[in-house]
């Protein structure tokens, strides 16, 4: 399981760890592992980051954690599977959990008497570092000043007005210190104007080369809601049950249809559920190290083996879609992985 569900359980591992004061040792490897940068220092990893709408621009999954005053425990929650528009009828949630982003995953963050749900959202970073005193500069200077500033304001004329106030100066007056990609885009759009100087083309050419930035995208959780009362503790025992009988279910169904080595392979994940992995994955036992108890783990290292809906040669690659068992066994193994996935994630003792 190579996906964001294990990221995201880190996360969860990491989180609980920060609100206890306790930090891991393999942390560190878990980041080259993952190529994510947890500790802020790794410039050349991509920056995992927390963010609530006061946290400061920078600021850590460590040092978000720590300022949330009251923080007892961070849980994951699934969400819904959505179909994206366009895919072929007969979609499977099996197929769909196969894709990138295809299952959406929320964090709550717990607290004594209240929750607050968190999203996660890509951000994109701006291709160039252009400021608006950029733009004024470049518009001073400029023979074709005032057309681009017309083409400008046209492209964004929907921008509210306060009294006797034109199109360019609301938009001036929206515009934060960085320029928003979009302002850029209409930027270079107005400059292909044909009556708009060479001259004036070439300048920003330059201007905009000498700004280029390659930042990667990250992830930043926002927070999008709040429930009061606290949610009751997942049963992990009850979890445990549900995912080792779908994947003996599974394992029946495959022996039956004459496919020995996923009938072997469901067979070996319901031994880990229940006895835990004979050999400890080196992010999987981060976990330990967070504090989960054992049973919890056991589940998760069953969880990750038993994810085996995405990638070359996976279940997803059986050709038996026409077949309604197959669909059936595959979509109720997928809601118990996930349930387990959840359940782990929410026997975690609170700081």
């Amino acid at each position: 399981m190579q996906s964001t569900d294990l990221i995201s359980l880190l996360v969860v591992a990491l989180g609980n760890a920060q609100v206890s004061g306790t930090r891991a040792p393999t942390i560190d490897s878990v980041e080259e592992l993952l190529k994510l940068d947890i500790s802020g220092s790794k410039e050349k990893y991509a920056r995992l980051r927390f963010f609530a709408k006061d946290a400061a621009e920078g600021a850590t999954l460590g040092d978000w954690l720590l300022s949330l005053d009251g923080l007892k425990q961070l849980r994951l929650i699934k969400g819904q599977i959505q179909a994206p528009d366009g895919l072929p009828e007969g979609t499977s949630p099996a197929m769909l959990a196969a894709m990138q982003g295809g299952s959406p995953i929320l964090l709550m963050a717990v607290y004594g008497e209240h929750c607050e749900i968190l999203a996660p959202a890509m951000v994109m970073p701006p291709a160039v570092d252009l400021k608006v005193d950029d733009l004024l500069e470049f518009l001073m200077n400029a023979s074709s000043a005032t057309l681009i500033r017309e083409q400008l304001a046209a492209r964004h004329s929907n921008l509210p007005r306060t009294p006797n106030e034109n199109a360019w100066q609301a938009l001036l007056r929206h515009l934060p210190e960085q320029l928003p990609m979009p302002v850029v885009e209409s930027l270079k759009i107005a400059l292909n104007n044909p009556e708009v100087a060479d001259e004036d083309r070439k300048t920003f050419e330059g201007l905009y080369t000498s700004r280029s930035v390659a930042a990667q995208p990250r992830f930043e959780f926002k927070v999008v809601g709040r429930a009061d009362g606290v949610p009751p503790k997942s049963d992990i025992n009850e979890a445990t049950k549900r995912l080792k009988d779908q994947l003996n279910a599974a394992a029946q169904f495959a022996q039956a249809k004459k496919l020995d080595q996923w009938s072997t392979h469901f067979r070996h994940c319901a031994q880990i559920v229940n006895n835990g992995p004979q050999q400890v994955d080196p992010m999987l036992g981060l976990f330990d190290q967070c504090g989960w108890p054992k049973t919890s783990v056991n589940l998760l290292a069953g969880v990750v083996r038993s994810w085996v809906f995405g990638g070359k040669g996976s279940w997803n690659d059986v050709n038996l879609n026409a077949d309604a068992e197959y669909n059936k066994v595959s979509l109720a193994l997928l809601e118990e992985v996930q349930g387990g996935i959840v359940a782990a994630s929410c026997t975690v003792p609170r700081g």
